[in-house]
C-alpha cells in the first residue's frame, strides 16, 4: 500500500485521463490535474497513484497537459468548472490555470510560499496550497540540533530577496539566537565578497532558495569558502549535502503526496465543505554528510535523534516565515 504512493502527488499529472469515444459526451470528471506538458518523469508515478485511487473509488479523472502560453477553449474551462477540484503541480500550472479564472477549487503543489501568495495575492478564487518549502524555523530546529552550542547563524540574500531579512532575525530571535543577515548584488564577485563577511563569527550557514546566490557558478566557491573558515552549511536540497554541506531538510514527493492525498480524497468524495488554509510540509527528510562532520570536527546524533529532536517542534499551524 505504502509502495502505491511513493512518487508523490507530482504522479497525478501523467497518465491519468481516458479520452472518450468519438461522438460521445465527456463525462464530468471528480478531480482535474494540471502540468506542464513534456514531463515524462512523472509518467513513472502516476500508475501506482492512479491505481490508489482507484481503490478509493476516484476513477473520474481529467487530465490537462498545458503548453506554455496556451490558454483553454471554452469547452475545456466549462469540464473544469464541472470538476469538484483542480490540483496543479508547480507555478508555471498554477499561474496558467489562474489565468482561466476557474470557479473550482484548485490545490497548489509545489510551489513556494512566496510564490503563492505572489500569484492568489489578487484571484478571487478559492485557492489552497502545500507549500514546496520548509518553515524556517524548522531550519534553526535542526541548526541547533546538529550544533549544540549554537548562538548565531548567517544567511546571504541577494537584492531580490531582501524582504526576507527581517523575517530572519525576527524568527532568529524568538528562538534566542543572532541572526547575521547581508544583502548582496547579483555580480559574482560581489556575492563571494558578501560570505567574507558573512562567514566569521558565525556557528552555521543557511542555505536559502535564491538562485542569484546559490547556483553552479557560485556553490562550489561557497562551500570551500564555508570549509576554510570551518562553519557547517544547511541546505535545502539533497543535491547540496553531495556538495559539501552538512546537512539538508527538504520534503520528498513521497511525503508531500501523503500530506495532500487526504484533501484529494475528501474532494472526490464530496466530503469537503472548504479547503483547508495554506500549509507548509508537515513531514520532512534530514539528510546528513558525514564525512563534512567529520572533518569540521562535529559529532552527529543519529538520524532517528535527530528527527524526533524535530518532531518534537513541529506546530500543528506553522505561521512562521517559510523560507
Amino acid at each position: 500500500m505504502r509502495k502505491t504512493l511513493i512518487g508523490g502527488l507530482l504522479a497525478l499529472v501523467a497518465g491519468l485521463g481516458m479520452t472518450p469515444a468519438h461522438g460521445a459526451r465527456p463525462t464530468a470528471p471528480e478531480l482535474t490535474l494540471i502540468e506542464r506538458a513534456g514531463q515524462p518523469v512523472y509518467q513513472a508515478f502516476g500508475r501506482d497513484l492512479k491505481a490508489a485511487l482507484s481503490r478509493r473509488g476516484v476513477t473520474r479523472i481529467e487530465i490537462f497537459k498545458r503548453q506554455s502560453g496556451t490558454r483553454m477553449d471554452p469547452l475545456e474551462i466549462g469540464r473544469l468548472d464541472r470538476s469538484v477540484l483542480i490540483v496543479t503541480v508547480g507555478p508555471g500550472s498554477l499561474a496558467w490555470l489562474l489565468a482561466q479564472h476557474p470557479t473550482t477549487p484548485v490545490l497548489a503543489l509545489y510551489v513556494t510560499r512566496e510564490t503563492f501568495r505572489r500569484l492568489t495575492r489578487s484571484v478571487h478564487a478559492s485557492v489552497t496550497a502545500i507549500y514546496l518549502n520548509q518553515p524556517f524555523g524548522r531550519f534553526l530546529d535542526l541548526a541547533v540540533t546538529l550544533i549544540p552550542r549554537l548562538h548565531a547563524i548567517s544567511a546571504v540574500l541577494s537584492q531580490n530577496q531582501k524582504w526576507r531579512r527581517r523575517s530572519i532575525e525576527r524568527i532568529a530571535h524568538a528562538h534566542g539566537y543572532t541572526a547575521h543577515v547581508i544583502v548582496t548584488p547579483p555580480e559574482p564577485r560581489a556575492i563571494f565578497s558578501a560570505f567574507r563577511f558573512a562567514l566569521p563569527g558565525t556557528d552555521a550557514l543557511i542555505e536559502l532558495p535564491d538562485a542569484t546566490v546559490y547556483n553552479a557558478l557560485t556553490l562550489p566557491e561557497i562551500f570551500l569558502r564555508a570549509f576554510r573558515y570551518g562553519v557547517p552549511v544547511i541546505g535545502y536540497a539533497p543535491e547540496y549535502v553531495h556538495d559539501g554541506a552538512l546537512a539538508g531538510l527538504y520534503s520528498t514527493p513521497d511525503q508531500f503526496s501523503r500530506q495532500a492525498l487526504p484533501i484529494v480524497l475528501a474532494a472526490a468524495s464530496h466530503r469537503l465543505s472548504r479547503l483547508p488554509a495554506p500549509a507548509y510540509p508537515r513531514r520532512f527528510t534530514v539528510l546528513l554528510n558525514r564525512s563534512v562532520a567529520g572533518t569540521l570536527g562535529i559529532p552527529l546524533p543519529s538520524l532517528s535523534q535527530i528527527l524526533k529532536a524535530l518532531h518534537r517542534h513541529v506546530r500543528p499551524k506553522p505561521v512562521e516565515f517559510g523560507i
